[in-house]
C-alpha cells in the first residue's frame, strides 16, 4: 500500500529548490556575459576591417602615383601627427570630408585619389620620402616594422590610428612600401 499524498506534500515535490534556481541564474549570467563579449569583439573586428581596406586602397593609389611621377606622395608632410580626417580619432565615425584638423592632409588624399563615401573610425596618414632619407619611426610601441633607418629606395609608410572603445588608448595599423605586410597594434595588447 502506498502512502497517501496530501496537497502540502505535492506542492513540495512539484517545485524547484533554491539551489536549482540559483544554478540556472548563474548559467544564464555566464552565457549572457559570453554573448556580450562576442558581440563586442565582432564590432571591433568590423571597425578594424575598415582600416585594412582603406590602407590597401592607399597602397594601390601610391603605386599608381609612383608610376606617373617616380616618387610616392607624402600626404602628411613627413609627420605622423598630420592625420585625416582628424588627428584625434574616437569611438565614433567621422566624415572623410574632415573637420578641419589638417587641410593639407585632406588635399593630399584628394591628389592621391583616395576617397571614402562614408564615415571612418580611424584617422589616416601617409609619410613618404626619397632614397637616402631617414624613414620616420611611427608613434607605436612596436619598434621593428621591417624598414631600414635610411631608405634604400623611395618609400611610403601608411598609418591608421583609432580609439575603438573611446578610452584614450589607440590602435594602430601600419603598412609600408618595403613589405606587403600590414602591422597591427591593438588596444590593450
Amino acid at each position: 500500500m502506498q502512502p497517501r499524498l496530501t496537497s502540502a506534500t505535492r506542492k513540495q515535490q512539484s517545485g524547484f529548490t533554491l539551489v536549482e534556481l540559483m544554478t540556472v541564474v548563474v548559467i544564464v549570467g555566464v552565457l549572457s556575459a559570453l554573448a556580450v563579449y562576442g558581440v563586442r569583439m565582432y564590432i571591433q573586428s568590423t571597425k578594424s576591417s575598415e582600416a585594412g581596406a582603406i590602407i590597401n586602397a592607399i597602397r594601390a593609389a601610391q603605386e599608381v602615383y609612383r608610376q606617373d611621377t617616380f616618387v610616392y606622395l607624402d600626404v602628411s608632410a613627413g609627420n605622423y601627427a598630420n592625420l585625416h580626417p582628424s588627428a584625434t580619432p574616437g569611438n565614433f565615425k567621422r566624415s572623410w570630408a574632415g573637420d578641419g584638423d589638417s587641410v593639407a592632409t585632406s588635399q593630399g588624399f584628394r591628389e592621391l585619389g583616395v576617397t571614402v563615401d562614408s564615415g571612418v573610425y580611424y584617422s589616416y596618414g601617409v609619410v613618404a620620402g626619397r632614397t637616402g632619407e631617414t624613414v620616420p619611426t611611427p608613434p607605436t610601441e612596436k619598434e621593428d616594422f621591417g624598414f631600414p633607418e635610411t631608405a634604400e629606395q623611395p618609400f611610403y609608410v601608411v598609418i591608421a590610428k583609432g580609439d575603438l572603445d573611446g578610452d584614450g588608448t589607440f590602435s594602430y595599423m601600419l603598412a609600408h612600401s618595403m613589405s606587403s605586410d600590414v602591422y597591427i597594434e591593438r588596444e590593450g595588447e
